[in-house]
């Protein structure tokens, strides 16, 4: 997981992952342990989450919903700086992406 791989340099940005999934609590505590994440797995059974982004994937009749790949990126204050958001769910940003997003929310808010 290339997240985990990276932890070390999200962690030096103070960046905090958190995965989130309408998975059952069981299921991602599961997925949490196969995978040796290092990083919190949270349970969205009920779609807030998945509702409050709109963010949902209609799916088959036959087929539950489930959520679009999406990441966000927040400041410490609560604004959103960066989202990448796709239907295709192997399309996943890699972690330089995401810490370039932060690098340069970074320098903007030093200047």
């Amino acid at each position: 997981m290339e997240l985990q791989e990276s932890k070390r340099a999200f962690d030096a940005q103070q960046i905090r992952i958190i995965a989130a999934s309408v998975d059952p609590p069981e299921k991602a505590k599961a997925m949490a342990e196969r995978t040796g994440a290092a990083f919190a797995f949270l349970s969205d059974e009920n779609g807030q989450l998945i509702k409050y982004y709109d963010i949902w994937h209609k799916r088959q009749p036959e087929k539950s919903d489930i959520a679009i790949a999406s990441s966000f990126l927040y400041s410490q204050s609560g604004e959103l700086i960066w989202q990448n958001i796709t239907d295709d769910y192997k399309l996943r940003p890699k972690p330089e992406e995401i810490l370039q997003a932060a690098r340069q929310f970074t320098q903007q808010e030093s200047r």
